[in-house]
């Protein structure tokens, strides 16, 4: 299925918006440690990049698989934004010095 073109701004660079973040992977999964609190999420986007991030729950005995699941993609979303708001400056400033 083909992902739709990204927004773009004023400037002519794409918004990145959590679609266009979205639009990006290809491939993510997840695994809790099993007798921990610990949940790790893992997105693979088109480059074959992969970011990694965790939650972790302090007291298992409250620990929710799928609010560890939501948050550790969360932050895995949230670290991708990073390196593309870093990927975005870096072709601005290739512009403007040409």
């Amino acid at each position: 299925m083909k992902r739709p073109p990204a927004p773009v701004g004023r400037l002519g660079y794409p918004q990145l918006t959590d679609e266009y973040l979205e639009s990006l992977i290809v491939h993510e999964d997840h695994h809790h440690f099993p007798q921990t609190g610990v949940t790790v999420y893992c997105l693979v986007v088109k480059n074959g990049y992969s970011v990694t991030e965790e939650a972790v729950c302090a007291n298992t005995a409250n620990f929710d698989p799928e609010v560890g699941k939501r948050r550790a993609r969360r932050k895995a979303i949230d670290a991708l934004l990073k390196l593309e708001y870093y990927l975005l400056r870096q072709r601005i400033y290739e512009n403007d010095k040409t």
